[in-house]
């Protein structure tokens, strides 16, 4: 009986402490489980806004552990995916400043829709054929460069003429200039339009 009295009383003592060291353990399993897995969500609540579209949020680097490595490796990702995003718009604006200048801005905005061959037809229309008098013997006498500026500082300036009385530039072949009037919108005063322009540019 007295055995068995101090065997109880030995289990106690034993079993106290042990239960003691159980407890911690679990709240210091609890606290480093919490450590570990706070740097792991806050990546994955920065992946979260990524994909809304929020490309301005970075994850916060809280360790140097491997879980802060992934974080700056994460935040040097979507730094790299901007400045792509980024070069692909200027691309995008360059192909489209491109095609403006070589299609009518209707016929651009409809072969971006997926329209097929687009092959309209226009009844009336007047077209200005222009080209610089004497060109040939005076290029001869020009550097490449100041024949390439020449030529630049009057189309751009029979761009803008076209521009204003609301003409469609159709190409420009070496010294020689072609506009049209009355497509890839129709107009009643194409011809008079042209003759104002041709007065213009002269």
């Amino acid at each position: 009986m007295r055995t068995r009295n101090l065997r109880r009383l030995l289990l106690g003592w034993l079993l106290i402490p042990l239960l003691v060291l159980l407890g911690l353990g679990s709240v210091g399993t609890f606290f480093m489980a919490r450590q570990i897995a706070r740097p792991i969500l806050a990546v994955n609540a920065t992946t979260r806004q990524i994909a809304a579209g929020n490309l301005s949020v970075r994850s916060p680097v809280l360790t140097e552990d491997e879980t802060g490595v992934l974080a700056q490796n994460f935040n040097r990702m979507i730094d790299r995916l901007e400045g792509t995003l980024a070069d692909l718009a200027a691309e995008q604006e360059k192909s489209e400043h491109l095609l403006l200048n070589i299609l009518p801005a209707p016929i651009a905005a409809r072969l971006k829709q997926g329209e097929g061959p687009i092959a309209d037809s226009f009844a009336e229309v007047t077209i200005l054929f222009a080209d610089i008098v004497n060109f040939t013997p005076m290029s001869a006498n020009l550097g490449a460069v100041e024949l390439v500026s020449l030529l630049n500082e009057i189309f751009s300036e029979f761009d803008r003429l076209s521009e204003v009385r609301g003409l469609e530039k159709i190409k420009t072949i070496g010294d020689a200039y072609m506009v049209g009037a009355g497509l890839p919108i129709e107009r009643t005063d194409h011809a008079r339009v042209i003759a104002e322009m041709a007065l213009d540019m002269l």
